[in-house]
C-alpha cells in the first residue's frame, strides 16, 4: 500500500491506529441513547509513514492517517481479518446474535468460554430443538450479516452500524429513497403494519464522511419485537 500527495513530494503521514471500536448499533427502540464516538475512542498505537513509500498493514483495526498533528482532516482505512467479510469462527459468529437476544443471553456469549458449544446451543434453542431449522436460520442470518459487512463497513463493520443492523433483521429493503443528507428504508407487509419506513440521517465524524444514524423512536417496538420473535421463535 501506497499514499501519495498531490504534488509527488514526500511527507510526513500521522497515523492512529484504534482498536477498540466494538460497539454494535443501539436498538431502534432506544431512542435516548446516542453513541459518541469521540467518547469510545482510544488510540491503540500512533505512529508515522511517508507518503510515496509502500508500507503494510498487518493489524486489523481502524487506521486514519493525517498530514500531522495541525490537522483533523485525514483518510481513514479499515483493516479487517482475512475471512473478513464472513465471519468463521465461533467467537466471532456469537457477536451479532445481539440484535436478537435477551440480556441474559448477550452476557452468556460475552463470557462463553466454549463459543462453539455457545453459539450451536443458542441456535439450537431457538429452533426448538429442531435442527434443520436451526440450520436454515444460521445460514439466513449469517449471510445477512456477510451482506451488511460488505455494504455498510466504514470506520468498523456493517453488522455494527444502524444500517446492518436494520438489515440483519428485516432482510434488504422493498425501497430505498437515497436523498442529500439521508435515506429511507421501505418496508411492506410488516406484521401489524403495510408498510415501516427506517430514516437514517447523514452524519459524518471524523473517521467516516459516509456516516448513517437511524432516527429511533419507541413507537418501532410494534414492528420491531414481532421481527425479533420471529427469529427467536424459529424462523423468518
Amino acid at each position: 500500500m501506497q499514499l501519495s500527495s498531490l504534488t509527488g513530494e514526500s511527507k510526513k503521514m500521522l497515523v492512529t491506529r484504534y482498536t477498540n471500536i466494538n460497539e454494535p448499533a443501539f436498538s431502534p427502540l432506544a431512542f435516548s441513547k446516542k453513541y459518541d464516538l469521540q467518547k469510545v475512542l482510544k488510540a491503540d498505537s500512533v505512529f508515522e509513514i511517508n507518503s510515496q513509500t509502500p508500507f503494510t498493514l498487518t493489524t486489523a483495526g481502524t487506521y486514519f492517517f493525517r498530514a500531522g498533528n495541525d490537522t483533523t482532516d485525514g483518510i481513514t482505512i479499515f483493516v479487517a481479518d482475512k475471512r473478513f467479510p464472513r465471519f468463521t469462527q465461533a467467537k466471532d459468529l456469537l457477536k451479532p446474535v445481539i440484535y436478537i437476544s435477551s440480556n441474559d443471553e448477550i452476557r452468556e456469549a460475552n463470557t462463553a468460554k466454549e463459543p462453539k458449544r455457545t453459539l450451536d446451543r443458542y441456535w439450537l434453542r431457538l429452533a426448538g430443538g429442531n435442527e434443520d431449522a436451526a440450520k436454515r436460520n444460521v445460514k439466513l442470518y449469517y449471510r445477512r450479516v456477510t451482506q451488511a459487512n460488505l455494504l455498510f463497513t466504514t470506520y468498523k463493520e456493517g453488522w455494527k452500524t444502524d444500517l446492518g443492523m436494520v438489515f440483519i433483521v428485516f432482510g434488504p429493503p422493498d425501497k430505498i429513497n437515497r436523498l442529500k443528507d439521508r435515506q429511507i428504508w421501505t418496508y411492506k407487509d410488516v406484521p401489524n403494519f403495510q408498510e415501516v419506513n427506517f430514516t437514517f440521517v447523514k452524519r459524518p465524524n471524523q473517521l467516516a464522511e459516509n456516516n448513517y444514524e437511524l432516527l429511533r423512536y419507541a413507537e418501532y417496538d410494534q414492528a420491531w419485537t414481532p421481527l425479533v420473535e420471529a427469529w427467536r421463535n424459529g424462523g423468518n
